[in-house]
């Protein structure tokens, strides 16, 4: 079953100091507005805490001084010149990545009849050394003339702890990324070492020695590891890994690691299991199973933020995001903070600032809260409230959050997430929407804020995420389930998700509507020809409509990239051997079947599913006289909530069209 209601209402319960009824009739505006706080950093000292913040247009920097009231002591940033993160280098300089505009004045002047939001420009990204108090800076690599045209002179290698003077910064010179150490006081800065035409980063030791860089090859889908060596660059380790994958089940940025004795780490993908894990590179050259979780994927190794040291990593488990340190004191505390954490409403954290002995700073999320920062006092084992990152979008105000499960036709345990009206009363049916996700090797997770999920779910609907068979972070078995199943098993997860709310009584079987984007539109499509006309309509946010034409237009992509090529048979059909049943399960081969009235949305810039395939699908749909209706956006691409117009006009046709087929 779907829900057990007296687990619902125990739930509710025990979570009724934040969700018990919305205290504020959100607006798509309230979903619009950027967050109010994006990220907090306090100094290595803990006198300095340093927030990022909007104010409107505004994106600036505020540092005050904990020792002083918290006495706010600078700001800087404005609607023009956007700060875009922070981090302390020493007690004395804060570092302040910035988003500049290349034409400053005419972006001043647009302002003047629109929001920044809705001003196209181009752009490049700068850092700066910001001391507390002061009105002047020092810009960073601003010193070499034949950096200048780079667009990015704002990625920070490593903050250096041994030398309180520099930083190492990554950029592009001469045509290949290469690593120069920055002073932070003088602006002044040299050239430590190049890497090659495909490296994506360096890694250093805590005393700032380059041991690795580490180069991607796409054709591949490998990492190449080289290890630094007498000057030269001696080829290391190589780690099948798929860069392009966006299912955020692998954070790609913290992959690789050095841990303290000076030894290498990646993360890597058992083949047995399909279940990430950590393995060391011994001295002698061995490769050792370091850490693993039965069950769960290794998210992220995790940095000391001052070292650069991997220390620990962070697993997906029980639904939940959890930190785990391979010393025993820091283990200790995490799992004690697990549990302090949980008293506040919460079971994923991320920890920002956690490199002094007395205080650190944690962002608590799940569902239902997009941000919330507290100051944690490792001596009292405290958590002080910092802030909400949205003024809004506050938990009290948002649908209740719920992890569940589900049994498929075949009896088989589907895990998913569902958002309930804040308001839920388990003795009232409510109209239903599914929303798959994309991929399909992707998944859902529990400690992800989905605005256009919770957007839905205050206009009265419950929203239903599952994470149906293919989807990834359950096994190989759960995900090999899936490998050529569009449109069949993995349909039928999709739409046994709102047989089973039907069932336990919590769903008008009458206002079932499915949405979803990528796969998940292709889902939303397919659901349309439900023959028990399970699904009343059905949004499709640049979904796949015809399977052999995607297929090509992956084979126009990945040209040359036989591996990715083939991988993407494996799992979606082979173009030549499965052609019968890729082109059965096309939507678009199927109009005439479909009895739902649709909502067809496409990017014209979408290279990942041409737009192309919204096209045909629409002209299959009017030939067979069926109710559709689009949004075609102009300058959208495959990230369709990417851009602000586009985010809106999506916004309000979703609600519109929902409004429509379901009632408010």
């Amino acid at each position: 079953m779907l829900f057990h209601i007296a687990k619902i209402l125990l739930v509710m319960c025990a979570l009724s100091a934040h969700f018990a009824f919305a205290n504020v009739q959100l607006s798509i505006d309230d979903f619009l507005a950027p967050p109010e706080i994006l990220n907090v950093s306090l100094s290595p000292d803990s006198r300095y805490l340093a927030s990022l913040r909007n104010n409107g247009d505004r994106r600036y920097v505020v540092i005050q001084d904990m020792l002083d009231d918290n006495k706010i002591v600078s700001e800087f940033g404005d609607e023009v010149v956007r700060p875009q993160w922070i981090h302390w280098a020493n007690n004395e300089k804060l570092i302040i990545g910035l988003e500049v505009p290349v034409f400053r004045n005419q972006v001043r002047a647009d302002l003047k009849k629109k929001s920044i939001r809705e001003i196209e420009y181009p752009r490049v990204y700068r850092a700066i050394a910001y001391a507390p108090g002061e009105s002047e800076y020092v810009e960073l690599l601003d010193d070499k003339s034949a950096l200048n045209l780079n667009r990015v002179l704002s990625r920070v290698s490593h903050y250096l702890p041994q030398d309180k003077e520099h930083i190492l910064l990554q950029t592009y010179y001469k045509g290949t990324p290469a690593l120069f150490k920055s002073n932070i006081y003088t602006g002044e800065s040299e050239l430590i070492v190049r890497g090659g035409n495909r490296t994506v980063a360096f890694e250093s030791d805590k005393f700032g020695n380059v041991k690795y860089r580490y180069d991607y090859i796409r054709s591949n889908k490998e990492y190449i590891i080289y290890a630094y060596q007498e000057d030269a660059w001696v080829e290391y380790h190589r780690i099948e890994y798929n860069l392009d994958d966006e299912s955020g089940t692998i954070d790609s940025d913290s992959l690789l690691g050095i841990l303290e004795d000076g030894t290498f780490a990646y993360i890597e993908r058992n083949p047995k299991t399909g279940f990430y894990e950590i393995l060391k590179v011994t001295r002698e050259g061995n490769h050792e199973v370091l850490a693993s979780r039965p069950n769960a994927d290794i998210y992220a190794l995790i940095a000391n933020n001052r070292t650069g040291e991997a220390i620990g990593y962070a697993v997906i488990e029980h639904d939940s995001v959890r930190n785990h340190y391979f010393d025993e004191a820091l283990e200790a505390e995490a799992n004690a903070l697990y549990k302090l954490v949980t008293k506040v409403g919460s079971k994923n954290y991320q920890e920002i600032n956690m490199d002094n002995p007395s205080y650190g700073v944690i962002r608590t999320s799940s569902l239902s809260d997009m941000g919330t920062y507290y100051l944690f006092d490792r001596k009292n084992f405290q958590l002080k409230f910092l802030g909400h990152s949205h003024k809004t979008l506050l938990p009290k105000n948002v649908g209740i959050s719920v992890i569940t499960h589900y049994r498929a036709k075949d009896g088989k345990n589907i895990p998913a997430y569902a958002i309930l009206p804040s308001n839920f009363d388990s003795t009232k049916k409510y109209p239903l929407v599914v929303l798959p996700h994309g991929g399909p090797q992707s998944r859902d997770f529990a400690d992800n804020f989905d605005a256009y999920a919770q957007f839905i779910a205050t206009r009265g609907y419950i929203v239903i995420k599952p994470n149906f068979r293919g989807s990834i972070g359950y096994g190989i078995d759960f995900e090999e389930a899936g490998y050529k199943q569009w449109g069949q098993l993995m349909q039928q997860d999709i739409e046994d998700a709102a047989r089973s709310a039907i069932r336990d009584g919590i769903a008008d079987p009458d206002k079932v509507c499915i949405v979803g984007g990528s796969f998940g539109g292709y889902a939303a499509l397919m659901g349309a020809l439900n023959k028990d006309k399970l699904f009343k309509c059905a949004v499709s946010l640049n979904g796949v409509t015809d399977l052999p034409r995607q297929l090509k237009s992956f084979e126009k992509e990945f040209s040359g990239y036989d591996k990715v090529i083939n991988n993407i048979y494996e799992r979606m059909g082979d173009p030549t051997t499965d052609i019968a049943m890729l082109e059965k399960y096309s939507p678009v081969n199927r109009a005439a079947e479909m009895h739902a009235p649709i909502l067809l949305v496409g990017g014209k810039e979408d290279t990942r599913v041409p737009f192309s395939q919204q096209k045909v699908m629409y002209r299959a749909l009017k030939k067979h006289k069926k109710e559709v209706e689009t949004l075609y956006l102009d300058d959208a691409t495959h990230h369709i909530f990417s851009r602000y117009l586009d985010r809106k006009a999506v916004y309000e046709a979703t609600e519109k069209f929902l409004e429509k087929y379901l009632g408010s």
